[in-house]
């Protein structure tokens, strides 16, 4: 999404369902821009930028969001593990979807490798390129928490998209990014 105020004429940030989550960049142009064009993935393009198009897998990490109804599984399944008064943590879904996450910490790191050593305009994935089961996640988590938890797998709620892992060679290959 662009947007211009008259202070900062070009502000550039993450849309979800038409909300903006997260303001990403604040970019001033040099010269006023000729033109905007959308391209095929539904951003814009704006002549006389010097921008790169990095796209994160889900993070996770120091200054997560732990409310239940607006987290995301990671911190969520924390906070379900701490809290829980019974031995019982009940997760949506089947287990099966698999997911990719990075820590913010590593993302930090690929986003200032991109800004220092890459000065391409094609989108380059941001992760890890591994990805693990909501099941297995689940598990790890009660692990490392360091309580037993007996879990009830609440098929009545959707699993989400079965598949989400990322392609990270080209941050690899292009600025040296791979986390670990």
């Amino acid at each position: 999404t662009v947007a211009t105020t008259k202070s900062l004429p070009w502000i550039v940030g993450v849309t979800f369902s038409g909300k903006v989550i997260e303001e990403i960049f604040i970019l001033v142009p040099i010269s006023k821009p000729s033109r905007s064009t959308t391209n095929s993935l539904g951003t814009f393009s704006v002549a006389h930028f010097n921008s790169i198009f990095l796209l994160p897998a889900n993070m996770y990490g120091p200054g997560d969001n732990f409310d239940l109804e607006t987290s995301h599984v990671i911190p969520a399944l924390i906070r379900k593990c701490l809290e829980s008064k019974d031995e019982t943590l009940t997760v949506w879904g089947t287990g099966k979807p698999t997911r990719e996450f990075l820590y913010v910490n590593d993302a930090a790191e690929g986003i200032l490798l991109a800004t220092e050593k890459y000065n391409g305009n094609e989108p380059i994935n941001l992760g890890t390129g591994r990805e693990i089961s909501i099941k297995n996640l689940v598990e790890l988590i009660v692990k490392l928490v360091g309580q037993k938890r007996n879990i009830i797998w609440d098929t009545s709620r959707p699993d989400g998209q079965p598949r989400r892992c990322l392609d990270t060679t080209k941050a690899e290959q292009e600025f040296g990014f791979k986390s670990v």
